[in-house]
């Protein structure tokens, strides 16, 4: 579960997601919605609900998501490339979006105020154990390409989410880290 997926570095085509549903319709790929209803139990222990608002998406509803935010910058009076580009900073393309791989979730709320939540708090302090990690953090846009997303979580496996999580880097940093600039 270990991989980035970014403009650079776009899903192979024949990239296979093994859907499990953690959540009325949404699904995950079966190797992290073990971990993720596991942390969802264990936040309801602490009086934390988490509500899943996206997972796993095909690469056609992707298309979809991209094709509405350029057209909503294109209302604000942007051209077709100013539009397209500025769409690019806020919804990825498919294939070069992580809930493709069904390994991504967003959770509670589509908002920055998301950040001040309890819910926030909680994933904070516990979504590490989980393997899952705050996949765009606050002031890190430069490095992962993706404005910041307080409610984006991407599951990379229990170990490596605790050395990001010590580490207070990226999932780039770390994978530069491991493997060094490629």
């Amino acid at each position: 579960a270990f991989y980035i997926v970014s403009r650079e570095y776009p899903l192979p085509e024949d990239f296979v997601v093994y859907p499990k549903k953690i959540q009325g319709d949404y699904e995950m790929d079966y190797r992290a919605a073990n971990y993720f209803l596991d942390m969802k139990e264990a936040a309801a222990t602490d009086g934390i609900e988490l509500v899943v608002v996206s997972a796993k998406r095909s690469k056609e509803y992707q298309q979809g998501l991209f094709d509405k935010e350029v057209e909503s910058f294109k209302a604000k009076g942007m051209s077709d490339a100013e539009a397209y580009e500025a769409a690019r900073e806020w919804v990825a393309l498919p294939s070069e979006s992580e809930h493709n791989t069904g390994l991504a979730v967003d959770l509670n709320n589509l908002d920055q105020s998301f950040e001040d939540s309890d819910v926030f708090a909680w994933l904070s302090e516990h979504a590490h154990e989980y393997g899952f990690i705050l996949r765009y953090p606050k002031d890190k846009e430069h490095i992962t390409g993706i404005k910041y997303e307080p409610w984006h979580y991407r599951f990379i496996g229990v170990y490596h989410a605790t050395q990001i999580k010590e580490r207070g880097i990226t999932l780039e940093e770390y994978y530069d880290e491991i493997w060094g600039e490629q």
